[in-house]
């Protein structure tokens, strides 16, 4: 699950963040898939 950051503050801090909540064991493709997170927020 991917949450605003502001959620998680009570003055509305962390506008630029974003909480990722992950609850499964991590293996080489999670790795990966979370290496690709930047490139498909920010673009290539």
């Amino acid at each position: 699950m991917i949450t605003p950051g502001p959620l998680f503050s009570v003055s509305g801090q962390f506008r630029n963040c974003l909480r990722i909540s992950y609850a499964h064991p991590w293996d080489a493709r999670r790795v990966e898939a979370l290496g690709r997170l930047p490139e498909l927020l920010l673009g290539p």
